[in-house]
């Protein structure tokens, strides 16, 4: 999903359009699959900067425009779905301690990591083999030398 946000203030919201692409192929070729504009009514002193989904809802970033003293430059609104973010009907938003350096702004905002739905580390299966090989040699070695051990009493 691609954001565009129109640089004309609009009234009654329609500044933010989605775009979603299938593929990276489609994405670089402009092939978008659907699009839709937003009823998000941007404030004119503010601008969107980011949009993410954490695997659960969308947030969208908001910074603001002026060079604010001790923080509260970057906003983020939460959508449990994204027909939930095309009719701005946010589940939360907060604000961010964040101070932006007047002479920098933000550009993005992404998730990545390793868990899972209930936040939990999901390992990786090259870990779980790395401690399940040795187990099993050094069971089979156990079993061999008992079965040897078994024979020559025999």
């Amino acid at each position: 999903i691609v954001q565009f946000e129109s640089d004309a203030d609009r009234v009654g919201g329609q500044e933010l359009f989605y775009f979603t692409y299938p593929t990276l192929a489609a994405l670089l070729g402009n092939q978008p699959s659907s699009g839709s504009a937003s009823q998000i009514d941007v404030n004119a002193s503010f601008s969107t900067t980011g949009l993410a989904f954490d695997g659960s809802q969308f947030i969208v970033q908001f910074e603001s425009d002026a060079d604010r003293v001790g923080g509260q430059e970057l906003f983020y609104f939460t959508y449990p779905t994204l027909a939930a973010l095309l009719g701005n009907q946010p589940s939360s938003g907060s604000a961010s301690q964040i101070d932006v350096n007047a002479s920098f702004s933000t550009t993005g905002l992404a998730f990545e990591g390793n868990k899972g739905g209930n936040g939990i580390d999901v390992p990786e299966p090259s870990t779980l083999t790395l401690f399940v090989l040795p187990l099993i040699y050094f069971m089979g070695l156990v079993w061999r030398r008992t079965a040897l051990e078994g024979a020559q009493r025999a």
